[in-house]
């Protein structure tokens, strides 16, 4: 459950940014 969680901490690091 470390890959999936490394691209939810992306996902939501661009929906803060953005």
């Amino acid at each position: 459950d470390e890959k999936p969680h490394k691209v939810y901490a992306i996902f939501r690091v661009d929906k803060d940014g953005q």
